[in-house]
């Protein structure tokens, strides 16, 4: 059992309903209409309710109790999804994770009671029992009978009661876990609604799974209005369901766009919002080509989620309601208006700490107040500049520069499909520019290099190293804490790598 978070009132001006609330009452009113299209098959309302009852039934049978935290894992969107139903139902906590190697962190495995995975994960060291997801236990609860709704529903959750064990990306080191309540969860859903315009009519394109907790988020608000949700390949999202929102990272919506046909012009409707990283002028102007009718940026933490709408190429934003922003030197105090410096936020959904880490968690809250370990500046009371993580800024000779225009320029030279950029310091004035390239499959990289070093040529040393990919956290983010640790490891040799 976890104790009740200490996180800051959350005001909920009535009761919400629940997922499986909400199921019910689109099943009733409109129930032949389709909820979910996973692949080629389609979910109407009224099954989703009906299995998310049956489901509820047989989480409960098995032992899962209001408050105990449930790790679920399975490749399959709708039995995943209605596993999560079955936990807010009961009042348990759940976590998702993609694979046995998912979540980094020691937290979610030895705090839980129960796992539901197709298979045991050695990372398991608590007492969690171990439920198996195989396929005749699966297929006996479709088949099973509808049960009754209980004559009397459980006490709902309250806004302090803990809901969701969700992990920081990865993107600085190791994961950290956190606890959200179920307040912090309904003020998110309210604030993603708000800021992204989303409606019943809306077609929801699922990109990301479940553990990335703002695709849980963005999928169960579009169940609960209403709306449809998609998890098919794109082309048949926009072709067949006229898909008109999604969310991604960047180096998705990269891939996303060199898969589309170049032969056909796949505009839409759709609006696209890139998360998780900045969004470059590039990317906006070849998405704006092919694929969307609008596209932003959304900053935000899993700590603190979310921050500021609708980011631009500049990296501007508006702060969401109720966000306060403090912009901190190296000391820790407010530094003059309009300079720059470290973020530090707090929001109605903040969360009181890192689970079972005092130690980061007194590095990064104090006093109600979180540390993102991001730079940025207040433009005004209410708009925010955004320059990058502290660690990933560029140092030019004491001149603090972003990476994403440098991997923008990079990424224009012919022949090179992704880039990103770090720096390590060497003892000179100006870092050495440490670049990590992916180069299209007939490219050689000799007759790249000499174009990518023109592109940069104000840096006096740099390093470049051709991989068959860049490296990424678990939640498929670029990691620069991974691309600089392979420059630190060692001497590279060609053609890795030249120097200067």
């Amino acid at each position: 059992m976890f104790p009740v978070p200490r996180q800051a009132t959350i005001l909920l001006d009535r009761p919400t309903d629940t997922t499986f609330e909400c199921l019910g009452h689109h099943a009733n009113a409109t129930p032949l209409r389709p909820a979910l299209v996973l692949g080629e098959q389609s979910h109407t309302f009224s099954r989703f309710h009906s299995d998310a009852l049956r489901f509820s039934a047989a989480v409960a049978a098995v032992g899962v109790t209001r408050g105990q935290l449930v790790l679920v894992s399975h490749p399959h969107l709708y039995v995943h999804w209605l596993l999560l139903i079955a936990c807010e139902n009961i009042g348990a906590v759940s976590a998702s994770y993609g694979s046995s190697d998912e979540i980094n962190s020691p937290v979610a495995f030895a705090r839980a009671d129960h796992v539901f995975a197709e298979s045991p994960s050695p990372r398991s060291s608590g007492p969690a029992k171990f439920h198996a997801l195989d396929k005749p236990w699966i297929e006996a609860i479709f088949r099973h009978a509808l049960p009754e709704l209980p004559r009397q529903s459980p006490a709902p959750l309250g806004p302090h009661d803990a809901q969701r064990l969700t992990h920081s990306s990865g993107t600085t080191g190791a994961q950290k876990a956190m606890l959200l309540t179920c307040g912090a969860q309904e003020v998110k859903l309210r604030l993603l609604q708000e800021s992204s315009g989303l409606t019943p009519a809306t077609r929801l394109l699922v990109t990301m799974p479940f553990a990335v907790n703002s695709a849980y988020l963005l999928a169960t608000l579009c169940l609960r209005m209403g709306s449809l949700v998609v998890a098919a390949p794109l082309e048949t999202a926009l072709a067949l369901h006229q898909v008109t929102y999604c969310e991604v990272l960047p180096l998705m919506l990269e891939r996303m766009l060199r898969k589309l046909p170049p032969e056909r012009d796949h505009r839409s409707r759709l609006s696209v919002k890139v998360i998780g990283a900045p969004l470059t002028e590039a990317l906006r102007a070849a998405a704006l080509r092919s694929l969307c009718t609008e596209i932003s940026g959304r900053y935000a933490t899993n700590e603190a989620w979310p921050i500021a709408s609708d980011m631009n190429v500049e990296q501007e934003g508006v702060l969401f309601p109720g966000v306060e922003v403090r912009i901190l030197d190296d000391r820790g105090q407010d530094v003059a208006a309009g300079q720059p410096g470290q973020i530090a936020v707090r929001t109605p959904a903040l969360v009181d700490g890192f689970v079972d880490d005092p130690d980061a968690s007194r590095a990064q809250f104090h006093d109600g107040w979180f540390l993102t370990g991001d730079v940025g500046q207040l433009l005004g009371s209410r708009r925010l500049r955004l320059h990058g993580r502290a660690d990933d800024v560029l140092n030019w000779g004491g001149v603090k520069l972003r990476p994403d225009p440098i991997e923008a320029r990079i990424r224009k030279v012919p022949g090179v499909r992704e880039a990103a950029v770090t720096s390590i310091s060497q003892g000179q004035a100006i870092d050495t520019l440490c670049i990590g390239v992916v180069v299209d499959g007939d490219c050689e990289p000799a007759s790249v290099e000499p174009l990518i070093r023109a592109s940069v040529h104000n840096w006096p040393t740099i390093l470049i190293r051709f991989l068959p990919k860049l490296p990424v956290t678990t939640h498929a983010k670029l990691s620069r804490v991974l691309l600089r640790r392979s420059f630190q490891a060692g001497p590279l040799t060609p053609p890795e790598c030249a120097g200067a």
